[in-house]
């Protein structure tokens, strides 16, 4: 996978989501070396869902961390639950708890704030639970020498072995390991693949989180991940039909392969894909859904 040297830049530099803001200097002395940054993102989260913090001593009042949306605000509460370097080991109660959006998050704000290019993308999982494909986000590097667009997992530990006994290697993810939404969106059209086998996971019973409904919205979200708008998996804004295929599969083809030029078009001339400064945000703790400013850094 290659792309235009001029459409490098765009991702070298934060989006407003991946700005560190007053926290710049925390990120100034990292090395420009893509398997450490993997491994401090990884150090400064605990999964909300994954991990099961509540049975590692953290309160149930500390789950809420999973609505903190902005690097900054993440920075902020890591220094809160441990002062002094973010390279520093950190034990499961001085991490924030969060899902895989901020692993991600944060190894992009790490790549980007040492000129790395490098952007989030919205997909699916071959490696969690098998025979299924689980919504998951990633992260996509470029490596120069190579030429090319790699993914790199910062929630997997270095020897990851899927419940299959495959080994994925989380610097480097085999593409039918990880599909970004739009190649999962264009296998299960074409009949390739079961639709019914993509989803948030196999214990989340809500029909909304699942098949169709759940791969339309995962492909928006990656389009706009595409355009440095990293929005929470659980936020909700576009007014596409996933029975609207004409329009998704043109996304999906736009996606696989992208142009940030050829994006930043389609997203400005479909109002139904722009975010709004208000969202619907769902609530996977349980709770009703919410309204929230995703521009709002407080």
């Amino acid at each position: 996978m290659t792309v235009p040297s001029e459409d490098l830049s765009f991702y070298t530099t934060q989006s407003f989501v991946t700005d560190p803001g007053h926290h710049t200097a925390l990120l100034a002395d990292l090395p420009a070396d893509v398997p450490v940054l993997m491994r401090t993102a990884r150090n400064l989260i605990i999964h909300y869902r994954a991990e099961n913090p509540l049975k590692h001593g953290i309160p149930k009042e500390r789950l809420r961390e999973i609505d903190t949306r902005h690097v900054e605000a993440m920075l902020t509460r890591l220094i809160e639950l441990k002062d002094g370097p973010i390279t520093t080991p950190r034990a499961l109660t001085e991490r924030l708890v969060a899902c895989c959006r901020d692993f991600t998050l944060l190894f992009v704000s790490m790549a980007r704030a040492k000129g790395i290019p490098a952007r989030a993308r919205v997909g699916y999982a071959k490696y969690f639970a098998p025979g299924l494909y689980l919504n998951h986000e990633v992260a996509e590097v470029w490596d120069t020498k190579e030429q090319r667009w790699y993914l790199v997992d910062p929630e997997l530990d270095d020897d990851y072995k899927s419940p299959d006994g495959v080994r994925i290697n989380p610097l480097d993810v085999p593409r039918d390991e990880f599909l970004v939404s739009g190649e999962a969106w264009k296998l299960c059209r074409a009949g390739t693949l079961d639709p019914e086998k993509f989803m948030v996971g196999p214990d989340v019973d809500i029909e909304e989180t699942r098949g169709w409904l759940q791969i339309k919205c995962d492909l928006i979200h990656d389009l706009v991940a595409l355009l440095k708008i990293e929005m929470i998996l659980w936020d909700d804004w576009d007014n596409v039909s996933y029975e609207d295929h004409k329009r998704l599969d043109n996304i999906a083809e736009l996606t696989v392969v992208p142009d940030v030029n050829t994006l930043k078009k389609l997203y400005e001339d479909d109002k139904d894909l722009q975010v709004p400064e208000v969202v619907n945000s769902f609530d996977p703790l349980g709770g009703p859904p919410r309204k929230v400013s995703w521009l709002n850094r407080g």
